[in-house]
């Protein structure tokens, strides 16, 4: 598959470098929901995968055009953003005990690709809202195909790219991902996993939904692909994709009631003292056992926070330096299967991991909040609640998986949004 990925990166590239800067950005969007990132050319020890082919003649590109240059302006999102690259790239790299300080330096340049690069590239290219709208409704039409493959997977348990997860150098190719729910297969499409390949289509779904109140945009088409999102979550038969789109809907509903807000929040905070204190096992056990709406590994995932409370002496400082935390016995595998991001970052870079992803994530609410609250333009407000619906997807998601592969590359591209959003100014409330 070398010449395939290869030919595959020259193309993209090719059509890139002669495209303007968003929809470039969409192209390689578009590339990534159709060609695995675990297929990649070997070269040595680097294992260079299309996305981060195509992700670094974009940047240079962007890099290069002197306009969009001057149409940056620094934002508080930019510091944490920077901050929590730092810390990602310099623990690691030393502290690590099982890695020499150059193989650091190389796994985390390929993570610098992945996540500082996209970010870049998506606070270049999306400098006012009209770009970030024709990203939107392209990606929203680059998701009705993927939607019908995960349709025609989930009914009849054809997966065209299952077989090509067993190139992956990774390890990550796995036969149960092919075992029936209910009678229906799971969905993987490119992605590396199902609940990946959920978790793409619900974390879009509020911008989707946004489209509805874009100008001269019709209304019946934003709510059919609005359906069609629906359809690629539900083809996945994961239980987390399936809980991100019920937060997804209820931020939607609570668009139009957001006087409910303060007493849902309050309320939530009410339920999680009395089920510690009223039930036989902690609050985060109740909910993520309960609220699993196929059940799955809710329990698993309860017992990581408990081992991450229990042994935080262990981990606060640095991590445990490339080290398996050796929590085993809450997992199926030989291994610690750590499926949550904040807890991800905890065993790799120690409490300030967790402290600047958890920043990265506030202060873009914040902001959309700000945004929101300072503005009196229908439309503008719509869009601050949008990404804001999405920023508190991603808490929901980083709950329960990794946001690695093509969720990685759209965590950063909304991260990017959300950056060049905060700048966006319209008439104030006075």
């Amino acid at each position: 598959m070398t010449n395939v990925t290869l030919t595959i990166a020259i193309v993209a590239s090719v059509l890139i470098l002669c495209s303007r800067p968003v929809r470039a950005l969409a192209v390689c969007l578009t590339v990534l929901m159709w060609y695995p990132t675990y297929l990649v050319v070997t070269l040595g020890t680097l294992d260079i995968s299309v996305s981060r082919i195509i992700v670094t003649v974009l940047l240079l590109m962007c890099l290069a055009n002197r306009s969009l240059r001057n149409q940056f302006k620094w934002c508080s999102l930019d510091s944490w953003v920077v901050f929590y690259m730092l810390v990602s790239v310099i623990i690691p790299c030393i502290s690590s005990v099982t890695r020499t300080f150059m193989q650091s330096l190389e796994n985390r340049g390929g993570f610098l690709i992945n996540s500082l690069f996209v970010y870049m590239i998506a606070r270049l290219c999306l400098v006012d809202r009209s770009a970030m709208l024709v990203l939107i409704k392209w990606i929203a039409f680059a998701l009705v195909p993927l939607a019908l493959l995960g349709i025609i997977e989930t009914t009849t348990g054809w997966q065209p790219f299952l077989p090509l997860l067993a190139l992956c150098p990774w390890g990550w190719g796995r036969p149960a991902v092919s075992v029936s729910r209910f009678g229906l297969y799971r969905a993987i499409g490119a992605f590396p996993q199902p609940i990946l390949f959920g978790s793409f289509f619900a974390m879009l779904l509020p911008l989707v939904y946004h489209l509805r109140n874009v100008p001269n945009y019709p209304r019946i088409l934003a709510y059919l692909l609005f359906g069609i999102v629906i359809a690629g979550v539900l083809s996945s038969m994961s239980g987390g994709p399936l809980l991100i789109m019920g937060v997804a809907i209820l931020c939607i509903v609570m668009e139009r009631h957001k006087h409910l807000i303060k007493p849902a929040i309050i309320g939530f905070i009410v339920c999680c003292f009395f089920v510690e204190f009223a039930s036989n096992r902690h609050f985060h056990h109740v909910f993520l056992t309960r609220l699993n709406p196929l059940g799955g590994a809710g329990y698993h995932r309860a017992r990581l926070i408990d081992s991450a409370i229990q042994n935080f002496d262990e981990w606060w400082l640095v991590g445990y330096r490339g080290l398996d935390p050796g929590w085993t016995p809450i997992s199926a595998t030989s291994f610690t299967d750590v499926t949550n991001m904040f807890i991800l970052n905890g065993i790799t870079c120690g409490i300030l991991g967790v402290i600047a992803f958890s920043g990265m994530l506030i202060c873009g609410m914040r902001d959309m909040v700000r945004l929101h609250n300072s503005s009196n333009d229908p439309g503008l407000r719509s869009w601050a609640w949008a990404l804001g619906s999405v920023l508190l997807l991603v808490i929901v998601a980083s709950i329960g998986s990794n946001l690695r592969g093509q969720v990685q590359f759209l965590f950063y591209v909304i991260l990017g949004m959300t950056g060049s959003s905060s700048n966006l100014r319209s008439k104030v409330v006075i």
